[in-house]
């Protein structure tokens, strides 16, 4: 699936529409390997304990993400 967006290719689609058309079909890929693969969790719950240690800036948002994470793993 592969699917990368950059700034400038991001830059490209002209219109704010389209953008959103653009977000929504990722966030739909994004569910789908997720469905299909609920171990794939896993990599943002690593990232989320890791990112602490290196000066994240707002560290009550990642734990907010790792509950919201924790809760998707117990309903698969």
């Amino acid at each position: 699936m592969g699917v990368r967006f950059g700034c400038q290719s991001w830059r490209l689609i002209p219109s704010q529409a389209t953008r959103w058309k653009v977000v929504k079909k990722l966030h739909e890929r994004v569910a789908d390997k997720i469905e299909a693969d609920p171990a794939l969790l896993s990599v943002p719950l690593q990232n989320i304990q890791r990112w602490p240690a290196n000066g994240h800036t707002a560290p009550h948002r990642l734990k907010q993400w790792q509950s919201l994470l924790v809760a998707a793993q117990a309903s698969s």
